[in-house]
């Protein structure tokens, strides 16, 4: 990891500030350094959330009287929030500057996990979860929006995304992890608390080692983002009924139905607005639509064998919560080393009608096989 952070490439016009907030008065190779730890320390932070409550769910159902199906909820109102609010998030960014809007998701997010660390009953910590979730889909897409603007188009800035995602996967195993043994040790409120000083060190030291980007003076879309918001948070709520009710339950088609109707009406928003919230030229790829449709899938299957996996160590195994995120932590590792071979693996997937890989290396760069055999005839 310090290895791929020392490498990065240097640019002195990085340091360049608007006029009304001066940039930070330090080295560009520091400063580079510490933006990248305080924008992996956000993503680290909000993935770890998502994966660590899984494992205290068991103990938040017994102390907090949930039932078997509304503990779900807990789980249910962050990603619905998250998941509904994320494209709107990363719009507001744009339009009131990157930096801003960071600070003001992360202190946030500080702030409503200490709420659901105090929660008292089932429902103040499903509301203290949902807004929770508000304000990570407020931080994510400003922390990643910065990160692409703070390092220039080339290596240092594929090598940070690199990063990025290391602490996506990394998030996520520690949660499992960490999540057992806070439980273990602090009981279930400890899942949540360790979040506090961590949000509220990244919304302080943010001023400092982030270089401000002026507002964009465009208009906000409403009408798009309102029907976006309302329609991502119906697929996301959808499933989670459909587990709890039963899949042909109204509580689970309806949703569903609601969100096409909603989807509908936003592509016929966005392409009659000014200043649309999502361009949806860049959505006619063929590529591009049959990976985000891999990636959804294999989000929704891999979040709902960690949920299921966990309550099943622990309510039917009678493993510990320490227990079951040890045995739950080989798959994030497996994910990880996966994720780090990824050049490796041949093309597994292409569109059929322009032959264009979604899965594997790129058209220019070619498998390491063959360049192996263009060496040797060198």
């Amino acid at each position: 990891m310090i290895i791929l952070l020392s490498d990065f490439t240097t640019n002195p016009n990085m340091t360049s500030s608007s006029t009304t907030e001066p940039a930070p008065a330090l080295p560009f190779l520091r400063w580079n350094w510490l933006a990248l730890a305080l924008m992996v320390a956000a993503q680290f932070m909000t993935i770890l959330d998502s994966a660590i409550v899984n494992v205290a769910l068991p103990t938040i159902q017994h102390e907090l009287g949930f039932s078997r199906i509304g503990v779900q909820a807990v789980v249910t109102a962050y990603n619905t929030a998250f998941g509904g609010a994320l494209v709107l998030g990363g719009r507001v960014a744009d339009l009131l500057g990157r930096r801003r809007v960071f600070v003001a998701g992360m202190a946030a997010f500080a702030a409503t996990s200490l709420l659901c660390g105090l929660a008292g009953n089932a429902a103040s910590l499903v509301a203290a979860r949902a807004l929770q979730g508000l304000a990570a889909a407020v931080a994510a897409p400003a922390a990643l929006s910065l990160l692409t603007t703070t390092f220039p188009e080339g290596p240092s800035r594929n090598r940070a995304l690199s990063v990025f995602g290391v602490a996506t996967v990394l998030g996520f195993v520690s949660g499992l992890v960490l999540g057992g043994a806070l439980v273990g040790w602090l009981g279930w409120r400890g899942v949540f608390l360790v979040n506090v000083p961590v949000g509220a060190a990244v919304a302080a030291l943010a001023p400092r080692l982030l270089a401000a980007s002026p507002p964009r003076r465009v208009p906000l879309d409403v009408a798009g983002a309102a029907l976006v918001t309302a329609a991502m948070a119906l697929i996301v709520l959808a499933p989670a009924r459909g587990a709890a009710l039963g899949w042909t339950s109204p509580q689970c088609w309806l949703p569903l139905l609601a969100a096409a109707g909603l989807l509908a009406a936003f592509v016929r928003v966005e392409r009659r607005a000014p200043a649309p919230l999502v361009r949806l030229e860049v959505l006619r790829g063929a590529p591009l639509r049959v990976g985000n449709a891999v990636t959804l899938t294999l989000g929704a299957a891999n979040g709902a064998v960690h949920l299921l996996f966990s309550m099943y160590l622990q309510q039917v195994l009678g493993y510990t919560p320490l227990q079951a995120g040890l045995a739950a932590a080989p798959m994030g590792v497996a994910s990880l080393v996966a994720g780090a071979q990824h050049a490796h693996v041949p093309v597994v997937l292409q569109s059929q009608r322009h032959r264009r890989p979604v899965a594997g290396p790129r058209d220019d760069q070619p498998p390491p096989s063959a360049r192996r055999s263009r060496r040797r005839r060198a």
